[in-house]
């Protein structure tokens, strides 16, 4: 192995580029799985899916010769063929996600963010509906089951980013909502939130009090949003993930277990744009 933060691992017809992080805060090995950059006219898109082990799956779902980067973090206590060890043991695991991620594709790719995509607001299914405009109608309206997106055909603003402006404004909304009430008793800090585009996290917050949220947490239920809040809220008095900072957690969140476990099973609805 030429470089030693590099590792590739085959397994049957494919090759994945193994990144090693050794760090001193992490605490397990952890595998993460995301797609190289598509080549030049290879066709597929993201899509997320909450894996074993608590381990969380990016995958690229494109061409049969599509290949994946894992991102292996470990503690510096661990040797490297340990580690080695842990990703040649979930080859075929990572495999079969692959396949799972494959299939799904195979029945949304048809009909990719136009009229009959499944999008969520609030944990509730929606069917999206795409419209010409009026001068009446334009923009997005949420109708019952329905998200009513009004856009021009071949005007400047594409159906996703109608989508996203329209979630970002719903989540920032829900957010401030929330965020002072769920504060009181938690922290005394001072804070402030910005809803920014994360790929990887739902949230996060800095040692100067900044919270920072995904735009997409409007798609998810209200009790999973208040549980993200009160999970970086708590940061601000614990900037880590010890028993103590899951005392807070626990003490201030409500059905913290359930909305763990629902951002387990169901990601993959988040991760739709």
């Amino acid at each position: 192995m030429a470089d030693p933060g590099r590792y590739l691992l085959a397994h049957q017809d494919r090759i994945y580029s193994c990144e090693l992080v050794p760090g001193s805060r992490n605490r397990n090995i952890c595998i993460r799985v995301k797609p190289l950059a598509p080549r030049p006219g290879e066709e597929g898109f993201w899509h997320t899916l909450a894996g074993g082990d608590d381990r969380q799956l990016n995958l690229f779902v494109g061409g049969e010769k599509t290949t994946c980067q894992i991102r292996v973090s470990f503690p510096n206590r661990i040797s490297r063929a340990r580690v080695l060890r842990v990703i040649e043991d979930h080859a075929e695991w990572i495999r079969e996600q692959y396949r799972r991620l494959h299939r799904l594709a195979a029945k949304q790719a048809a009909n990719r963010l136009g009229t009959g995509t499944v999008l969520y607001h609030r944990g509730h299914k929606l069917q999206l509906v795409v419209l010409n405009p009026t001068p009446f109608r334009r923009g997005i309206f949420l109708r019952d089951s329905h998200l009513l997106c009004y856009v021009e055909t071949g005007g400047s603003r594409t159906v996703r980013q109608i989508l996203e402006n329209w979630y970002r404004r719903e989540t920032e909304k829900l957010i401030d909502n929330r965020i002072r009430r769920l504060a009181l008793g938690l922290t005394e800090r001072d804070f402030v939130f910005k809803v920014r585009s994360q790929k990887s996290r739902w949230g996060s917050c800095s040692e100067q009090g900044q919270l920072n949220f995904n735009w997409r947490l409007a798609m998810a239920p209200d009790y999973v949003l208040e549980y993200l809040i009160v999970h970086e809220l708590a940061h601000l008095e614990e900037l880590n993930h010890s028993p103590r900072y899951w005392r807070l957690v626990h003490r201030h969140g409500s059905r913290v277990k359930q909305a763990r476990l629902w951002l387990k099973r169901n990601s993959a609805r988040l991760d739709v744009l």
